[in-house]
């Protein structure tokens, strides 16, 4: 099949852009989802794609954050969906983005030199406002940024990718395309580097694997050692106090305030900020999709003092947003006791996998979750801008973290 790119007459009041990659196949970008055949869609996507249902989709569309404009993608082979995607555009300060350059020191020249630029290049970068195209979900860690049919090879669907960020980037201004969250460990993505793209490395996804055996949490904890026993119990008795349970959904919107602030003061410390979520997200959520998204509040004396949301499928759950006062989450545990309770929410559940996602890697790995390394892709229109930061991005690193080992030695918790 030929890379060619053709165009094609766009029907009478519609918004979308089409455009094709040799004869057979049709590529189709649109601003939201009205013009899009939900049975097109959900026909492509693999079941664990929980985070391109037009359901979480429709969410952010109805509660869009700051700064961010959505384009949703379909291909046609043959006038049959094998192909869709969901991209993000966002302008935000690079300075609401802290990522380090390694600071050692090499016995060569050009490794301090490259070093040196790269801490260049970030000063130069503060204060300024970019755009960034995102294949990819902004507010969730992994793959979740587009799906394909066993019809056509990872290989095309990669090629795909890269030719619809091209044509949206002709649409606006922007500075660089990123693909991410891809299995390192599977070597997902690896297709982009023929188009030219860096591969650069970013904080892992804690996973924690539910063994068979624990049926009850009281399991999970007697498959710890002496030492993570003890402190998850005295997690559960500094906040023995505490009122606990799953918020319906008039309950989010009574909260939706309280929830919002405790949100904001989480975000607010946070390193890495793709994104703002929009107050009334969580409510939106539980609405358009109420068996499948929950919030958890915890209560002292009728005050809300945390929250947790998650989602929880029938072979995973994954942690969502979470929100507490640091002050309270200090007196009373307020977040190892929401890690726990995941744990203990996934086992009642029968769940096999519990994702924490990407944020406090060492404390969740106390719990037992072990890291799944993640890559980015990133691409720069300016060709001259793309080669000069070329050598720069084999420079960055992740954050530095401990990993802890809970267990006993002879349970293992790896990710298969």
């Amino acid at each position: 099949m030929t890379s060619s790119i053709h165009f094609y007459k766009e029907k009478a009041n519609s918004q979308k852009k089409t455009f094709g990659i040799g004869k057979d196949l049709e590529i189709l970008i649109y601003p939201d989802l009205k013009e899009i055949e939900a049975q097109d869609w959900h026909s492509v996507l693999q079941t664990n794609q929980l985070f391109l249902q037009f359901s979480y989709l429709q969410t952010l569309l109805e509660s869009p954050p700051k700064n961010m404009k959505f384009y949703f993608c379909v291909a046609y082979l043959r006038k049959k969906a094998v192909w869709v995607a969901c991209f993000q555009s966002y302008e935000f300060a690079s300075d609401s983005i802290h990522y380090q350059i390694k600071q050692e020191k090499s016995e060569h020249l050009v490794e301090n030199v490259l070093q040196n630029m790269g801490n260049l290049l970030v000063n130069l970068m503060k204060k300024k406002k970019f755009t960034v195209l995102i294949c990819g979900q902004a507010f969730v860690s992994g793959n979740y940024g587009f799906g394909f049919s066993q019809e056509i090879s990872e290989t095309l669907a990669l090629k795909i990718l890269h030719q619809t960020a091209l044509e949206i980037a002709k649409t606006q201004k922007i500075h660089a395309i990123l693909a991410k969250d891809f299995d390192e460990n599977q070597k997902q993505g690896f297709g982009l580097k023929k188009e030219n793209y860096h591969a650069f490395r970013v904080d892992p996804n804690m996973v924690l694997n539910l063994d068979k055996n624990w049926i009850t949490f009281e399991h999970y904890l007697a498959a710890m050692s002496n030492k993570y026993r003890t402190k998850a119990k005295r997690v559960y008795k500094k906040s023995a106090d505490l009122d606990c349970r799953e918020l319906n959904y008039q309950e989010i919107v009574e909260f939706e305030a309280q929830i919002y602030d405790l949100y904001e003061q989480v975000h607010a410390r946070a390193d890495f900020k793709l994104g703002t979520l929009n107050p009334s997200y969580f409510r939106l959520l539980k609405k358009n999709m109420p068996n499948e998204f929950f919030v958890r509040g915890y209560f002292l004396n009728g005050k809300l003092l945390s929250f947790a949301s998650y989602f929880l499928k029938k072979d995973f759950l994954e942690a969502h947003f979470v929100g507490f006062e640091n002050e309270t989450n200090h007196e009373y545990l307020l977040y190892p006791r929401i890690l726990y309770d995941f744990v203990k929410l996934g086992i009642a559940a029968n769940t096999e996998k519990i994702y924490f996602g990407r944020t406090a890697l060492e404390i969740k790995s106390t719990v037992g979750a072990v890291a799944q390394d993640l890559v980015c892709y990133v691409k720069l229109p300016s060709c001259m801008l793309h080669k000069f930061i070329k050598p720069i991005f084999s420079h960055l690193k992740a954050t530095e973290w401990a990993a802890h080992s809970p267990f006993k030695n002879d349970f293992e918790n790896s990710i298969s």
